[in-house]
């Protein structure tokens, strides 16, 4: 939606407000061309400063996701960049078929387990990874196994 909406009017500074703002969800937000985020949760005195700031011409995040987004794209270790060592094998395994397109009920069966161990599984996945769900542990598995140019 947003890079339709640059399209559209390219002069316009995006605010977009969002239930997630995790580092995955600020990354694609800035990708995608807005110029900040805020989370739902947020005070209104915090909201009305983010929309001013977007208005003055700078770039609103949360500092702290802000920093993990910078370290997840930088490639420093300790955002996402090496992830199996510390998925135990069974999450390692499901986080690959969440990659390869599996929902809970396919991986499920595949791995003949039942559909709650594998949502409890992605929880343990989706915290160790700092993840918010699913399609950026997808995003995250598909990024790994692409060749480096």
């Amino acid at each position: 939606m947003i890079a339709r909406l640059r399209r559209a009017v390219p002069g316009t500074r995006y605010l977009v407000l969002a239930t997630r703002s995790g580092p995955e969800t600020v990354e694609r937000v800035l990708r995608a061309g807005a110029a900040g985020l805020v989370g739902k949760e947020l005070d209104f005195d915090t909201v009305a400063r983010a929309i001013r700031a977007v208005a003055e011409g700078e770039i609103w995040a949360n500092r702290l996701v802000t920093a993990k987004a910078l370290e997840y794209l930088s490639g420093l270790p300790t955002y996402g960049s090496q992830p199996d060592r510390h998925l135990t094998r069974r999450e390692a395994e499901i986080a690959s078929e969440v990659g390869l397109g599996l929902r809970n009920k396919e991986i499920a069966a595949k791995l003949r387990i039942s559909e709650k161990t594998v949502r409890t599984h992605l929880n343990n996945i989706f915290r160790k990874l700092h993840l918010n769900s699913r399609i950026d542990l997808a995003l995250l598995q598909r990024d790994r196994h692409q060749p480096k140019s």
